[in-house]
């Protein structure tokens, strides 16, 4: 049985077991599987589904490609990839809000890439009450996820990745209303994420890139009937990149849609979406066989657009939108390459900017 038939029939068993009805709903739990956790794409407007493609090192794929896109990871030279991230969200609120993201990629020859990531969301202490006002005590709030990730190339110009992740999610010790004192502040579930990179042979450095997120059942913390749903996501995007001399030049473009069902029909649904274009400017010297040493780096922009679902009836459209920032270095060395970036992206209207900084080793 070919590797090929494999990868495509383990696929479609995964897909058809993840895609359960999307339901009714105005908003989604765990919105932490939602965050970006890079810094350079921060820097880019969120808009790298298509593009992981790097010139500091003889690394062609991102190790980050195990949240935007798995399939990506099939481009992967290098044996090992590790990252790290940390952002300060909504840091003007001072809430201690942090979004921790941690990831693993390695290349088993004649098999693909295999990833395992590790997000964590820190919500915090808060106080908790009962339905008379009476105080509880505090209580810490969390998420978190597992992921484990794989990338193929099906074709020379066609690449498949597949994440399965298990999610679990701390809200309180316990319920507090009369109703729920029995029943745990917590809940789990699981999903999947499908991705596709296509290199366009006719223009060389274009790419076009999906990814379908968080497909999987709904997580409960009460009952079933109270379910929530999660934020399932579709993204479609494309990248070109132009290579001049040391330098390279690269643009993307993305329209994200969470999946969610509204009242407010098919047109306004529609609407309801995000939009990111990003640039990258790379300068890139090649490892000097003297010293042993290469060096990289780069200035990254980008602006996004994201509508928000009207609070009323006729209300007017909430948009949030602006521009991003962001910046990298890195240098190589014989064995390994230390990548060290720094992104900011629109906060909306809590917070002027989320703050995200990344740290990737590649040996």
């Amino acid at each position: 049985m070919s590797r090929f038939f494999i990868i495509v029939s383990l696929t479609l068993l995964i897909v058809f077991g993840a895609l359960v009805p999307v339901v009714q709903a105005e908003t989604s739990a765990v919105p932490f599987l939602a965050f970006n956790p890079s810094a350079r794409s921060a820097g880019m407007a969120q808009s790298v589904v298509a593009d992981f493609w790097r010139d500091n090192t003889s690394s062609t794929s991102d190790a980050y490609a195990t949240w935007w896109n798995p399939a990506a990871l099939s481009y992967m030279t290098e044996d090992r990839q590790l990252a790290f991230t940390r952002i300060d969200w909504l840091p003007e609120l001072d809430f201690g809000l942090a979004y921790y993201y941690f990831t693993y990629s390695q290349q088993f020859e004649d098999w693909g890439n295999f990833g395992l990531s590790l997000s964590y969301f820190d919500m915090g202490e808060y106080l908790r009450t009962d339905e008379n006002a009476q105080e509880l005590g505090y209580d810490k709030a969390y998420d978190g996820a597992v992921t484990f990730s794989y990338g193929t190339q099906l074709m020379p110009s066609l690449a498949l990745g597949l994440n399965i992740k298990f999610i679990y999610s701390h809200l309180a010790d316990e319920g507090t209303g009369q109703t729920e004192q029995d029943k745990s502040g917590t809940g789990m579930t699981w999903a999947t994420d499908i991705g596709l990179l296509y290199n366009v042979p006719v223009v060389t450095g274009l790419k076009l890139g999906m990814n379908l997120q968080n497909f999987g059942p709904d997580i409960t913390y009460i009952n079933d009937d109270q379910a929530d749903p999660i934020p399932r996501t579709l993204r479609l995007g494309l990248a070109y990149t132009k290579r001049v001399g040391a330098v390279r030049f690269t643009g993307t473009a993305e329209y994200d849609k969470v999946m969610i069902r509204t009242n407010d029909g098919i047109s306004e649904e529609l609407k309801e979406s995000t939009q990111g274009f990003g640039a990258e400017v790379w300068y890139a010297t090649p490892m000097n066989e003297t010293t042993g040493f290469g060096f990289g780096g780069g200035l990254r922009v980008g602006y996004t657009r994201e509508r928000e679902s009207p609070g009323a009836a006729n209300s007017p459209d909430s948009y949030i939108d602006g521009p991003s920032f962001g910046g990298g270095v890195a240098l190589e060395f014989a064995n390994y390459t230390v990548e060290i970036d720094y992104g900011m992206f629109p906060g909306g209207d809590l917070s002027d900017y989320n703050r995200f900084y990344s740290l990737a080793i590649d040996f």
